[in-house]
């Protein structure tokens, strides 16, 4: 019988007895851990958790890095839980974002699809539960696509130095989509109206399965994809001028 699947936890931990402490077990008790055992992963351990002999930091990258599934709570700003996120990203395996509903989503990252949670909202932490689920399975049906704003610079890179003319136009357009979604993040937090112009994130998926289409020199899948990039440009225009009216009435 295989092992189960390993889930580790990155999240602001606190001293016993903290309300820092008191939320992340909250988090970890009530969301996390149905979510992943349902999925077939073992009990989801914390840095705290860890009692084997041995240096803690070592033992926690060792984690990060070789764990099936990351699941990182980014309440707080607590820098050694970016610190060990950007860890995750650099190796680009399977990871999910989660947050508290009070809380902005840093500038950096906010391009990633995050769950936003109130855990004292039983309502809000049964839909961060769904929510979860969705974006593990997902991200276990397509580990090799999972981006982040690492692989994603790496990725454009790549493209960007590629000899080939689709390739290139490829990464301008994947830029501007990128740059878009920097543009939403800024206010998007000031204006939730902006979630409207989610289709930036349905563009930089249809990138990717065009990039792909085109690497496997499948032209009759590739000429679908490019009129589903299309079609998605459009909406997205669509998106913009919902939103600009929505601003429009908010100033006035």
């Amino acid at each position: 019988m295989a092992d189960p699947k390993r889930c580790f936890v990155i999240a602001p931990i606190g001293k016993p007895g903290t309300p820092t402490r008191d939320r992340s077990d909250k988090v970890l008790r009530f969301l996390i851990a149905p979510v992943v055992k349902e999925l077939g992963y073992s009990e989801p351990r914390r840095a705290d958790h860890i009692n084997e002999p041995g240096m803690i930091t070592a033992q926690v990258i060792e984690r990060i890095v070789e764990d099936e599934l990351v699941v990182v709570d980014l309440t707080g700003a607590n820098a050694n839980v970016y610190y060990e996120l950007a860890i995750r990203h650099a190796i680009k395996r399977p990871f999910v974002h989660l947050i508290d509903i009070s809380e902005p989503i840093p500038f950096d990252i906010s391009p990633v699809r995050t769950i936003h949670v109130d855990i004292q909202d039983l309502n809000s932490v049964e839909q961060a539960k769904d929510e979860l689920k969705r974006q593990i399975v997902a991200a276990e049906a397509a580990p090799d696509r999972i981006e982040n704003p690492i692989s994603m610079a790496l990725d454009l890179k790549a493209l960007r130095q590629s000899t080939d003319p689709v390739a290139q136009a490829i990464a301008t357009l994947t830029a501007e989509t990128a740059q878009l979604r920097e543009v939403v993040a800024s206010v998007r937090h000031d204006f939730r109206v902006l979630d409207r112009m989610r289709p930036l994130d349905e563009i930089g998926q249809a990138l990717r399965h065009l990039e792909y289409k085109l690497d496997d020199m499948d032209f009759d899948e590739a000429k679908s994809a490019i009129d589903d990039v299309a079609d998605k440009v459009e909406s997205l225009g669509s998106a913009i001028d919902e939103v600009r009216d929505a601003l429009h009435g908010m100033g006035s």
